[in-house]
């Protein structure tokens, strides 16, 4: 004789059960999926705008240790910045980096601060001073709105990342 081993009710769901389980879990995915869409592209303005503090921390570097000047340029027109190092006029730029923004995010700044091309400028000297008629701010926006600024310090010797948003109004 055979012996079976005995059935035990309750050893999986039903499909029923799952079919609950999926349903809510697709309320609660469809309930924060803006708020997450909201948090990424605001984490995209974030680290765009720590990248470029760095590469204006890195452009400074650059022209202590070279011993010539050094350029950290932003283009709005291309939504493109870099570093290169200063030439006289009419000499081959020599380009050091170059990074292009998301295609969401666009450069806004003072156009008095802008070169015949258009672009905003901040100039490092040898000695690592940043040249007083460089761009003291450059914003970056997103979707049309002004989202993070890097701007020069009061005393003019740093950038730092601001939030327009938080700038009191005039």
């Amino acid at each position: 004789m055979e012996r079976r081993a005995p059935e035990r009710p309750g050893r999986g769901f039903s499909l029923l059960e799952l079919v609950v389980v999926l349903a809510l879990l697709t309320v609660v995915a469809s309930l924060s999926a803006p708020r997450l869409a909201g948090f990424m592209q605001g984490r995209t303005v974030r680290e765009e705008a720590r990248r470029m503090l760095s590469m204006l921390e890195w452009a400074r570097g650059e022209a202590i240790a070279r011993g010539e000047r050094v350029v950290a340029w932003f283009d709005p027109a291309t939504s493109t910045y870099g570093v290169r190092l200063d030439t006289p006029a009419g000499g081959a730029e020599q380009p050091l980096r170059r990074y292009a923004l998301d295609d969401d995010l666009t450069l806004h700044g003072e156009s008095a601060a802008a070169n015949e091309s258009g672009q905003l400028e901040v100039l490092f000297w040898p000695d690592g001073a940043i040249d007083p008629l460089s761009a003291r701010r450059i914003e970056c926006w997103e979707k049309d709105a002004p989202s993070l600024a890097i701007a020069l310090d009061e005393p003019g010797f740093n950038f730092r990342v601001e939030d327009p948003r938080d700038a009191p109004a005039s």
